[in-house]
């Protein structure tokens, strides 16, 4: 960590992937426009994956005065706007040829991203990638994610990835970054039919998975079958928003209750999985899985995952009891919990819907009914999850020498 003479801490600053091409360091100039060259600062660089074409910035301390993104010759850096007034200016190192972006930080609030290119007129887009909040405290700004609740046909694939298109094409005209589907939302939700119906990710439901997800350049995690050489899983596919695989879950508990026995049709996965994700780490999760609190624990606490996305195909008369085990899964482990659930029935299930998006605190922040297709969407917040388990340290008061203890002795 290094401390300006501003009293800057920053902790990292993190750039987009995509930008390692162009990006060579950062500077942070505390004095503005009347900036002391002697006190520039450069600060580490950590590239890391990001939807869109965002570039992201995290500080931990008040700041006030310039960040300089110092491109390599011949190459400007992409420069992302923050939440109250930036104005972006690009001019050539003498020394060098390069270009550099600069962010000056005002007082009134904008929402728009500038990418600039050296000799280039300034384009302007709908997006904010970083904001700098009234104290002074610079974040990442909130990711908008949306759920999908939709009924499935049962073994109509190409149908039900038409009404999949559909609604991802409506959670990117919302402005979401990232959509969450249902389980088995490609077969539909019937044993039988899940055995005729599943196949290999490397054709049928997956690579147009892949297509929607390139061709809106949205992020998709969806509930699918896959079939692997004579076995079949209840997995989760997260396709990213250039249309590339980056992670897959294959459920690891499986439902054997009533009419219902996923033992007769699925095996068992045996990993769990997260992905990091536009600044949060994601924690991938199927229905029954819910029931299972460990599974949530090792997830926040060992992986490190601070938004729990469940696909769920959870029917009545269990609406209830959906609804407790989401709010205490994201309450318990301080962190985002966004649920997609089915609607409609498959051979003798009913879904129940009740989607819902829910802060680390428990609060709700979006919710579908019980009935009926809809898509729910809220924005995600860094400092929102920040604050949360800044207030209350539940990781930190974990003793997890005991729990082992105690599990080591059944």
């Amino acid at each position: 960590m290094q401390t300006s003479d501003a009293g800057l801490k920053v902790e990292r600053i993190a750039v987009e992937e995509q930008a390692n091409d162009c990006v060579d360091h950062v500077e942070y100039r505390p004095g503005g426009d009347q900036h002391d060259d002697s006190q520039d600062k450069h600060l580490p660089v950590v590239f890391a994956p990001r939807f869109a074409e965002k570039l992201a910035v995290e500080f931990v301390e008040a700041m006030r005065g310039r960040i300089v993104l110092a491109a390599r010759p011949g190459r400007a850096p992409p420069v992302a706007q923050v939440g109250l007034k930036a104005s972006v200016d690009l001019r050539e190192t003498a020394s060098s040829g390069a270009s550099e972006g600069r962010l000056r930080f005002h007082d009134q609030k904008i929402g728009s991203r500038k990418d600039a290119t050296a000799g280039d007129k300034r384009k302007e887009e709908p997006a904010v990638a970083i904001i700098c909040g009234r104290r002074g405290r610079a974040q990442l700004l909130g990711v908008k994610i949306a759920a999908a609740q939709i009924a499935c046909v049962p073994g109509q694939v190409e149908t039900n990835l038409r009404k999949i298109g559909e609604f991802a094409g409506r959670a990117k005209a919302a402005g979401a970054e990232l959509v969450v589907f249902p389980e088995m939302a490609d077969t539909g939700y019937v044993m039988p039919i899940i055995r005729a119906s599943a196949m290999s990710w490397k054709e049928g439901t997956v690579p147009a998975l892949q297509e929607i997800a390139q061709r809106l350049s949205l992020a998709i995690i969806c509930g699918v079958s896959e079939r692997v050489d004579a076995a079949i899983y209840n997995s989760q596919v997260f396709v990213d928003a250039k249309g590339q695989i980056a992670g897959r879950y294959r459920k690891t508990h499986l439902f054997c209750a009533g009419a219902v026995d996923e033992k007769e049709c699925f095996s068992p996965g045996d990993e769990l999985s997260t992905i990091a994700s536009d600044g949060f780490r994601l924690g991938l999760s199927i229905c029954y899985d819910l029931r299972f609190p460990e599974l949530y624990r090792q997830l926040a606490a060992e992986e490190k995952a601070n938004v729990l996305v469940v696909s769920s195909a959870w029917p009545f008369p269990r609406l209830e009891h959906l609804r407790i085990l989401t709010l205490a899964r994201a309450i318990e482990n301080q962190s985002y919990l966004v649920l997609a659930n089915r609607v409609g029935t498959d051979d003798r299930l009913t879904f129940c819907g009740g989607s819902v998006i829910i802060d680390p605190d428990g609060a709700i922040l979006a919710a579908a009914s019980s009935e009926g297709e809809e898509l729910v969407i809220a924005e995600l917040s860094h400092e929102r999850l920040r604050s949360v388990r800044e207030r209350m340290a539940v990781f930190a008061h974990r003793r997890s020498n005991l729990y082992r203890k105690r599990a080591d002795t059944d």
